[in-house]
């Protein structure tokens, strides 16, 4: 099973942020080294159990505006405003002035 993880370097340290469970937090001298322990601390937060899918659609897409709150919410716009970092480099890369 494939999770996805956020990774970052603060203070010459790579953090690296469970998006399924948000809690989970994980840090190493390296990339490598802090998506080693995340990973762990994913496997064992995931012994034991299995996960399911559900489906709580009320069929009114506005009815989940708002639902990604909290840690997620903040994890979720990390990673938007990363991608659109990565796509602009890659544009002025391409396009340059």
């Amino acid at each position: 099973m494939e999770q996805l993880v956020t990774v970052e370097q603060v203070n010459g340290q790579f953090v690296a942020e469970s998006l399924s469970f948000p809690e989970l937090r994980a840090e190493g001298t390296t990339e490598d080294a802090a998506v080693a322990r995340i990973t762990a601390k994913v496997r064992a937060r995931m012994r034991g159990r299995k996960i399911v899918r559900i489906n709580v659609s009320s069929g009114d897409p506005m009815s989940h505006a708002g639902t990604c709150t909290g840690e997620a919410g903040e994890a979720l716009q990390r990673i938007v405003a990363e991608a659109y970092r990565q796509r602009d480099a890659e544009r002025d890369a391409e396009f340059p002035i």
